[in-house]
């Protein structure tokens, strides 16, 4: 193992309790085992489908105090936590596929182990010389919401050497010893894996997890773009290394890729972004391997949601308008793999279910324009309001009519004439729908002219919050029954347009030939002048939230303008937290919500490699444009 002074500081944490903590987290995985750390916390720690409950916890005991100096090593996602009593390693080798801490301590630590109410058994005669117990899952553990596990999870953890739970919650650790974990559907499954994980020493296990690391950074690195002399280059590529080891720690091995901690599905916008960043770091298989994962989930269920579950067959989160924006994702993702890599067999392979995603759009469409997405980025984050979501979506829009290069590739459709022209008839008005003055509209009050909203929909309740089948109840207003019996409020009608600078980032982003070279070229250096005076990049003009990509999509945008943005590189790379990941939002600098999220963190990091590499991309169709 290398030495703590090999470390750099963008993957360093300070961790104190009970004291403040900044609740950074960070993420160790093999496909099978995901694991989510706060420092030397295991806040959750689930399997063998990424779409499970999480079935274990170490964390704080109340009111003691845990004090660690937490950080990766470099060159793998192995972790280290020094803490005054000693040293915690965690590793996820995939070869074997388990969780491991080992530790070497000189005085007790105490940790509260939580297996979160699910059947706990004694199983040590399993493993003579070792206490070990299983925690099995039923089929009717909830995923999320109330979305069905629909297999069962078995368990095993295992403690070797010095180290063990004390009666009721409490695990003392001291001297040197190990705690593993594996999972299976079955028993036999869970048991195989941990008895070839005993087979091997603690530091055996450790450097097959790094040799594992090591073989897959040799082989991205191999393919990741060359970044130009610049002063942040170093620390682009640390934060390139760090980033590609967050996704692919949460990707599991049936290809889907979590949202993050507190999401455990697989969303298509965020794996859109997740794809793109992958191939920015030239980690091809991975990307691929989100692409197969769809076209599986479309082989048994003839759709794709806005999220499905990872290797439990059995959930799909269903929002509003789920037959838009997504559908645009899944078409571009593949048109872009396949001109990264030419493989036509394996696109060929996916063309049912591009069909299916071009022909669900154009279903939606009305007055050239499509609806909002119930999860929509600025109407998840509480930018624009839920009432709007039917509205014409400028950005759902923009991706339908970028992804209308795919009927190139499907000539020989039945339906290809068709959609042909209601695309060039939407583009043709395209302007006149969203174009205001010198600036475009997020949402367009020209889609509700004729249109005559669905009485019902899933998703959001806007009276309770809650996530089920909705009645509507006025415009652009669905209420659930029970909010509906109670006679719920119901606001007037939305008459806002929302001006969103930042939603015109997306068009050089999907390399939309919609919006002028010019045009962009002044949007991004208006942001670039505002984000100088004021440091920061809202969403809102007014307001002080952003969402947590905006930074790379301007990044991108700047090189693809040819545009200066050292400064923004720098904050870009500053805004990290201590493991080196982006969040969800921020407000100022500071982050809010989900934290250790491969989304935002692939965008950043697609803008920062698209930066550093130089050059401007030349939109020649639309460069003579205004």
């Amino acid at each position: 193992m290398r030495h703590f002074d090999s470390f750099g500081e963008d993957a360093r944490r300070i961790h104190r309790l009970p004291y403040q903590d900044d609740g950074a987290v960070h993420a160790l995985g093999n496909g099978t085992l995901q694991v989510y750390e706060r420092g030397p916390e295991i806040l959750q720690l689930f399997g063998p489908a990424y779409s499970c409950p999480s079935a274990v916890s170490l964390v704080a005991v109340p009111g003691v105090r845990l004090i660690s100096d937490s950080r990766r090593l470099p060159g793998c996602n192995l972790w280290e936590h020094q803490l005054p009593e000693g040293t915690l390693t965690d590793c996820a080798p995939r070869a074997i596929r388990c969780f491991q801490r080992r530790h070497a301590l000189s005085s007790p630590v105490l940790f509260e182990l939580d297996v979160h109410d699910f059947r706990s058994e004694d199983v040590s005669p399993l493993f003579p010389g070792c206490l070990a117990y299983l925690v099995t899952l039923p089929a009717t553990a909830a995923i999320y919401n109330d979305y069905p596990l629909n297999l069962h999870a078995h368990l095993i953890l295992c403690f070797q050497g010095a180290g063990a739970p004390e009666s009721g919650p409490v695990l003392r650790l001291n001297g040197a010893g190990r705690m593993l974990v594996t999972a299976g559907e079955t028993l036999p499954e869970s048991v195989e894996q941990m008895r070839s994980a005993l087979s091997k020493s603690p530091e055996e296990l450790e450097r097959m997890a790094a040799a594992e690391d090591e073989a897959f950074s040799v082989r991205r690195l191999a393919r990741q773009a060359p970044l130009r002399d610049h002063p942040l280059s170093g620390r682009a590529l640390e934060a390139a290394e760090g980033a590609a080891f967050l996704i692919r720690a949460q990707q599991s091995a049936s290809g889907g890729i979590q949202a993050g901690h507190n999401y455990h599905l697989a969303y298509v916008r965020d794996m859109y972004g997740d794809f793109r960043g992958l191939l920015a770091l030239g980690c091809v298989e991975e990307a691929r391997a989100i692409l197969d994962f769809y076209r599986r989930v479309f082989q048994r269920h003839g759709a794709i949601h806005n999220a499905q579950a990872m290797g439990a067959d059995s959930a799909f989160h269903v929002h509003e308008n789920d037959r838009v924006e997504i559908t645009g994702y899944l078409i571009l993702q593949a048109l872009q793999y396949l001109g990264k890599t030419g493989d036509r067999d394996f696109f060929e392979a996916l063309t049912p279910m591009l069909d299916w995603a071009m022909e669900a759009q154009l279903t939606q469409l009305h007055r050239g324009m499509l609806p909002f997405n119930g999860d929509e980025t600025y109407i998840a984050g509480h930018i624009l309001p839920r009432t709007l979501m039917n509205h014409g979506s400028f950005e759902a829009t923009l991706l339908m009519l970028a992804g209308a290069r795919y009927l190139d590739k499907r000539p020989e459709a039945p339906w290809a004439g068709e959609a042909r022209e209601k695309l060039n008839d939407a583009r043709a008005v395209f302007e006149r729908n969203f174009r205001r003055g010198d600036a475009y509209a997020a949402n367009s009050l020209k889609r509700m002219e004729g249109l005559e909203e669905p009485a019902f929909r899933h998703g959001a309740c806007l009276g309770c919050g809650a996530f089920r089948w909705l009645v509507r109840s006025g415009e652009g207003v669905y209420h659930c029954p029970a909010c509906l019996s109670r006679g719920a409020e119901v606001p007037q009608p939305l008459r806002t347009e929302f001006l969103l600078r930042s939603t015109t980032l997306m068009a050089p982003y999907v390399h939309s030939d919609l919006l002028s070279q010019a045009f962009i070229a002044s949007e991004v250096a208006k942001s670039l002048s505002e984000y100088r005076l004021t440091g920061r990049l809202p969403s809102l003009p007014e307001g002080n939230r952003s969402v947590g990509y905006d930074f790379g999509l301007l990044l991108y945008a700047a090189a693809a303008c040819n545009l200066p943005a050292d400064d923004l590189l720098k904050h870009t790379l500053d805004i990290r937290d201590e493991t080196g990941a982006w969040c969800e939002y921020y407000e100022g600098d500071l982050p809010r919500q989900t934290r250790c999220r491969p989304w935002e963190t692939a965008i950043n990091i697609e803008g920062i490699l698209r930066y550093l590499a130089g050059g401007p991309i030349v939109n020649a169709k639309c460069a003579g444009r205004n």
